[in-house]
């Protein structure tokens, strides 16, 4: 039979074709009557896509269903993928046999894995081999691409590992780095802020995280920031500020230059008031203490007259008592009174260095007996300025000194 030639229009229309087929079905060899006509991997790893390439969570159970047409007796399918080296891991061989065909004359050939070998995770190649069962060339094959995500790995570049995503029903894909589009990035959400990547109101005060984090600065996990009684969402409704210290109406008003040159002043002189009270206050305790050591040791000496030696008895022993304790009054280093005249963030090293170097973040907020909002603020800020390392444990954070993180913490181009 004469060859016809094929002009360059009919080489394009067929080379679409090839492309069509080989996007929309695996890529097939058959021989001898027997073909394989699909590999489809399936199970509670399956990870749901659009784009139609199957992603398979490794540490989560799964199968792959092998479909062969023809006359498959005696043969085999085997299942095999690439190596990064490009050599072939051969996953396991079923008997195909000649029971369970349908009408179409199809069977089909299931693979089940507990777990994916953990050294072909990333993007793969599956191929399904048909095979004489006693050994010999295959008669049929086809290959399927298919990404194996590692329990480690971060697939869509949010810092939040792909377990912990599938976890906690964020997408774990490439094409959505936060989940619930409230402008915080899900790996933030978990990591710095501990919000809900799930949810755009994770306190529920009818503002979104975003908003909170990237606005107002207000806290996302609390309705009510700065304790006045009003959410912080009303406030902002309201015109006024969601982070007022408690009780402070200034912080409320909308005032002018004037009007805060006003409250300024006034502040000035209040401060300027309680110093003075607290100097006259120590001024008249040393006073006291130094005229009763006086009449005391006027009394030992035999100085002292009666008047002298009945003061120090009666009225004069209560006054030096309360002026004694008043002397004694000013706190000693380590003591609670001192303890509270630390900055915050001296109060969390110090509490690091009685625990080893490190403690878990509830444990932070049992030492310093502050409330889990502010404890979350105070290390963050700390983090930021690498005075401490967060690591996150699932659920919880680990909170450490640098020098403390734990080896298997570390990132790989830090210094020994």
């Amino acid at each position: 039979m004469p060859v016809k030639r094929v002009s360059g229009v009919g080489w394009t229309l067929v080379a679409a074709l090839l492309v069509v087929a080989v996007a929309v079905s695996p890529v097939v060899v058959a021989a001898d009557g027997v073909e394989v006509r699909a590999v489809d991997h399936g199970g509670p790893g399956v990870v749901p896509t659009e784009n139609g390439r199957p992603y398979v969570a490794s540490w989560q159970p799964s199968t792959v269903s092998v479909t062969v047409a023809g006359d498959g007796n005696g043969t085999e399918v085997c299942l095999q993928t690439d190596r990064d080296d490009g050599s072939t891991m051969l996953l396991g061989c079923e008997p195909l046999g000649s029971a369970g065909a349908n009408p179409t004359d199809e069977r089909r050939v299931g693979f089940e894995f507990a777990t994916w070998p953990a050294n072909a995770t990333g993007d793969r190649t599956v191929t399904a081999v048909v095979r004489p069962g006693d050994g010999g060339e295959p008669v049929a094959q086809a290959s399927r691409g298919v990404t194996v995500l590692a329990p480690a790995g971060d697939a869509d570049g949010d810092n939040l590992g792909n377990r912990d995503e599938l976890d906690r029903g964020t997408d774990v894909l490439v094409t959505d780095t936060d989940t619930d589009t409230d402008g915080v990035p899900d790996g933030e959400e978990v990591n710095r802020y501990e919000t809900d990547p799930t949810s755009t109101d994770t306190d529920g005060d009818d503002l979104s995280d975003g908003v909170e984090i990237n606005e107002q600065g207000s806290n996302s996990t609390e309705t009510d920031t700065d304790g006045d009684g009003r959410g912080d969402g009303a406030e902002v409704e309201a015109g006024t500020d969601p982070n007022a210290a408690p009780g402070a109406v200034v912080g409320s008003l909308e005032l002018g230059g004037e009007g805060w040159l006003l409250v300024l002043a006034v502040a000035a002189i209040a401060v300027a008031l309680l110093v003075v009270g607290v100097r006259v206050r120590d001024s008249d305790a040393r006073a006291r203490l130094s005229d009763v050591r006086a009449r005391a040791a006027d009394h030992v000496d035999g100085r002292g007259d009666g008047a002298s030696a009945d003061a120090v008895q009666t009225g004069g022993g209560d006054s030096a008592a309360r002026a004694q304790s008043a002397a004694n009054s000013s706190p000693a280093d380590g003591s609670p009174a001192a303890e509270e005249l630390l900055d915050d963030e001296t109060r969390v090293l110090r509490l690091l260095d009685d625990n080893g170097g490190q403690l878990r973040q509830s444990k932070v907020v049992e030492g310093t007996e502050w409330s889990k909002s502010k404890v979350s603020r105070v290390l963050s800020r700390m983090a930021d300025e690498g005075t401490v390392a967060k690591i996150n444990l699932g659920r919880e954070n680990l909170i450490a000194r640098p020098e403390s993180v734990p080896e298997h913490a570390r990132s790989p181009f830090d210094e020994s």
